[in-house]
Parts: structure tokens; C-alpha cells; sequence
């Protein structure tokens, strides 16, 4: 009887795929603090903007991308020629998200996962999801240690003893995201996607130098707000990363670039 029920809803099955897993930290804290402000709302609204922006260069890889409030399912199917564009494309959201003040925490691995438009669930994504929530801790996205063909990109990946990470956040990266065309373009582009270029923080072609003090600003400016220590302690990580790659005057959270 119960095989015959189960013979009735069809068939699925996993694929290898490349998984992305994150979510944003602190997102309640935000929902808190925007209460009903349309603007402040407007502003939550940009995590879905940044990812709309980015879902058809996933598409053309095949890919699916699955959100739900601030967390993110992200796939594409396994192909290890591929894997470099991955980390780049999922690097230049982790910017794009740092720079409207969004810090994402995740992890990436390879594995069994069944996605489509409606349902994304598999052991692979089981994975992704522990690293994130045990491992990662700060707002970084981590590869999995256990997956050599990750392990095996250098390219914007940094160690952190025995784990690896992407790290945007400095020049070699940030200039090759500076939009090389007429900036009227890129606000044309980022209009067709619900967004309003009017109210970008930053311009589509400044420098990494620029790049890096508007996050910089961003996390000053949330470590000023904050009363919780363990959030404060994980966005502390990453403001003493970037910090000294910018001149400023003062190391503190209340720095001043030069």
C-alpha cells in the first residue's frame, strides 16, 4: 500500500552539484530596527535586488537559486571547469551585499542535492548548511575542507589554518568587479532587475580603495550599534582584515580614512 502511494507522486533524483549556502548575519537585529520605516525596509529589500542581479549568470550554468527571508540556496551542476567562476560570481555578491551593509556568513561544498524552481534538499546541502552554522562563524564564505577540487582554487581564497575562504575584499578582486562601461549602462542594468540606481551608496566604477572604505564605513558604523558581544565579535573579524589595507588614521571602530 505504501510503495503503490509513493509510485503515485512521480520520481526525483539527486545530482553532483556546486552548493552555496548563506544567510546574513544579523537580519533579525535589522528586521528590529526597521520596524515599519519604508526606508529602511527599502534597504532590506536589496538583498533580493543584489541576487537578482546575479540569478542569470546561474541560469546560464544550469543553475537554481532559492532564498527565504536573508537565507540563500544556491547550485549549479557539478562540472570542475566551472568551479573558478563560481567562487568569483558568489565573491562579487559577498561584495555587493558588503557594500549596501550586508555581511554574509556561508559555506561551499560539492554534493547530492535535488533543485529546481520549487524545492531545493539533499545531503550536500545538509553539509553546506553545518559548515555554515558550526564552522564558518564569521561572515565569510567557507569552502568545504573535505572537497579537494575546492581546496584546489587559490583565486580569491584565503587560509585560515586548516580551513580556506573566499576573501573579496582586496585589489586583485575588487578591480576586476569595477564596470568597465558607460555608468549609465549600469544603472539601466540595475533598473531591469527592480532596483533604484538613484539610491546606490557607491559608483559602478570606483576604485577598490573606495570599495573597501564604504564596508569599512558599514561595519564601523553597525559595531557602533551593536549591544549583542557575539555579534560584535564576528564583525570585528572582518573590519580587522580590511582595515589595514586602507590607510586611516585610527584603528579603532570609530576609524577616519585618510
Amino acid at each position: 500500500m505504501i510503495d503503490d502511494h509513493l509510485s503515485c507522486m512521480g520520481e526525483a533524483s539527486y545530482e553532483k552539484r556546486l552548493i552555496a549556502y548563506f544567510d546574513v548575519l544579523g537580519w533579525k537585529d535589522k528586521i528590529e530596527r526597521a520596524a515599519s520605516n519604508p526606508h529602511r525596509l527599502a534597504q532590506l529589500r536589496l538583498v533580493t535586488i543584489a541576487l537578482g542581479v546575479t540569478k542569470g549568470a546561474f541560469e546560464e550554468l544550469g543553475g537554481q537559486l532559492s532564498s527565504f527571508s536573508d537565507n540563500v540556496v544556491i547550485s549549479i551542476p557539478h562540472d570542475s571547469q566551472v568551479i573558478q567562476d563560481f567562487l568569483e560570481t558568489l565573491s562579487r555578491i559577498q561584495v555587493a551585499l558588503a557594500l549596501w551593509g550586508f555581511f554574509i556568513r556561508g559555506a561551499l561544498t560539492i554534493g547530492d542535492v535535488y533543485h529546481d524552481t520549487k524545492s531545493v534538499f539533499g545531503p550536500g546541502l545538509v553539509r553546506a548548511y553545518e559548515l555554515e552554522s558550526k564552522i564558518a562563524i564569521y561572515p565569510r564564505l567557507l569552502l568545504d575542507p573535505e572537497v579537494p577540487e575546492l581546496n584546489a582554487i587559490n583565486f580569491p581564497v584565503m587560509p585560515d589554518r586548516e580551513l580556506r575562504f573566499l576573501d573579496p575584499f582586496y585589489d586583485g578582486f575588487l578591480d576586476t568587479m569595477r564596470w568597465q562601461g558607460d555608468p549609465a549602462e549600469f544603472r539601466q542594468f540595475l533598473s531591469e532587475y527592480g532596483g533604484r540606481p538613484e539610491s546606490l551608496p557607491f559608483d559602478a566604477r570606483m576604485s577598490s580603495r573606495e570599495i573597501l572604505i564604504c564596508v569599512l564605513h558599514h561595519l564601523a558604523a553597525e559595531l557602533r550599534s551593536l549591544d549583542d558581544p557575539k555579534h560584535r565579535i564576528k564583525l570585528e573579524w572582518l573590519f580587522d582584515r580590511i582595515a589595514p589595507r586602507v590607510p586611516i588614521n585610527d584603528r579603532g571602530r570609530n576609524y577616519h580614512p585618510t
